[in-house]
């Protein structure tokens, strides 16, 4: 019996080994991060991210069960993680293999919004809108993590304002053409 369930613990390991997060492109502004892996069997997965996901599904349509909360809540968590998390039950019932892309979750641009940054770029003053959004996986028990923590991270400026600013001669000489009309 001993054998047994080194044997299963042995392949619960290898069947999560080539399991990776990834973060899509957001489109009209809702992106969305997915587990791509090579599945042997039912597993808990959990994600953490500092904005809020939504909408969870398995690429099949259906919705993966799960809970919400904070990874705070999480007795079990790994050091350091805070943030939004869900604790997924994946597939019950489903037959094995599954072969790539298994759950994916929608994130709104909007939420990753962490400020402005303003920019002198050659002849032009630029404003960025900073967006920033970070994404951790790892699997679990119900009560303990049984595998490797793996990261995602969006980070993306995007160019909302641009003014030209004029050369310092063609000031000096627009003032002084103003200081000459007044004059007459």
């Amino acid at each position: 019996m001993k054998k047994l369930l080194v044997l299963a613990l042995v392949l619960s390991v290898v069947g999560i080994a080539n399991a990776g997060l990834a973060i899509v492109e957001p489109v009209a502004g809702i992106g969305q991060v997915q587990i791509v892996e090579d599945m042997q069997g039912d597993q808990y997965m959990a994600i953490v991210s500092n904005i809020a996901l939504s909408n969870f599904k398995t690429v099949a349509g259906g919705t993966a069960s799960g809970e919400f909360f904070k990874a705070s809540d999480l007795g079990f968590a790994p050091a350091g993680m805070d943030g939004y998390i869900w604790n997924i039950a994946t597939f019950p019932g489903e037959s094995y293999p599954r072969n790539g892309v298994q759950l994916q979750a929608d994130w709104n641009l909007a939420d990753a919004l962490v400020g402005q940054a303003i920019r002198i770029e050659g002849d032009y003053k630029n404003t960025y809108n900073v967006y920033s959004a970070s994404f951790q996986m790892f699997f679990c028990s119900e009560e303990e993590v049984t595998g490797n923590i793996q990261n995602a991270v969006y980070d993306k400026e995007v160019l909302v304002d641009s003014v030209l600013i004029p050369e310092p001669m063609t000031m000096i000489l627009l003032g002084l053409g103003g200081l000459f009309l007044r004059r007459k």
